[in-house]
């Protein structure tokens, strides 16, 4: 991704409900501490009678003092969305930690203020399409070797990896040709779809899409409209 590509922004200062997309900053911050050593994919984590809520195909049926390791909370939290893992993976790496990594990363109006499915009027997890793509961008060039702005060259390798394996595929999957790879974390809340990803990002021309709606009355209309712009960008840039 050394060479320079087009930048394409669509209201670019307008902030969101981050929804599931903001787990990618966890995960940022759960690979940091990996290459600070302060933990690694091994180490095991403990779910707290809080941290376990639904929208968690794995960990749903979790009980409270359990144990998970912390490669299995980062697999299952961006692949499946686990809501569950998320929340165990704040407790062990802190909201003020996961803040101060999106800050240092560049992110302008990325905030993480609430565990997922604890929802409060006053404390939403937000975010802007600039700063996911900025966040993407920066673990996409790491993953190639190119920058270790993010975290090392080696965990930004795992990131892509785990994004590769992501099982939602509605939305900017949808709107590529078959068989071409995409790193992405979707998010959804009522009337909320988001979906960001690397497509490529191994491959000679990669990129960074990203495409947050709200306020949706038509859930699925929107889907559609996030496959019709991934195709659109794809013509043009893939």
């Amino acid at each position: 991704m050394s060479a320079a590509r087009p930048a394409i922004a669509i209201a670019p200062a307008d902030v969101f409900a981050a929804a599931s997309v903001i787990k990618l900053a966890i995960m940022v911050a759960a690979y940091q501490a990996i290459d600070r050593g302060a933990m690694s994919l091994d180490s095991t984590v403990a779910f707290d009678a809080n941290d376990i809520v639904g929208g968690s195909e794995t960990f749903a049926t979790a009980r409270p003092r359990a144990t998970a390791t912390i490669g299995a909370l980062l697999r299952t939290m961006i692949r499946q969305s686990d809501n569950t893992a998320a929340n165990a993976l704040i407790d062990r790496i802190g909201f003020a930690t996961v803040n101060r990594v999106a800050a240092r990363a560049g992110l302008k109006r990325t905030r993480l203020r609430r565990y997922f499915l604890h929802f409060s009027k006053t404390h939403e997890n937000e975010t802007d399409a600039v700063d996911i793509a900025t966040l993407l961008l920066a673990v996409a060039r790491g993953a190639r070797g190119e920058s270790t702005q993010i975290a090392s060259a080696r965990s930004c390798r795992a990131m892509v990896n785990t994004l590769l394996g992501q099982e939602d595929r509605e939305k900017i999957a949808r709107g590529l040709p078959p068989g071409v790879p995409l790193a992405n974390k979707t998010g959804e809340l009522p009337g909320v779809r988001h979906d960001a990803g690397i497509v490529d990002p191994y491959g000679p021309r990669p990129y960074v899409l990203v495409v947050l709606e709200s306020d949706l009355r038509d859930q699925s209309a929107g889907v559609l409209g996030i496959n019709r712009i991934s195709g659109a960008v794809y013509r043009q840039l893939g």
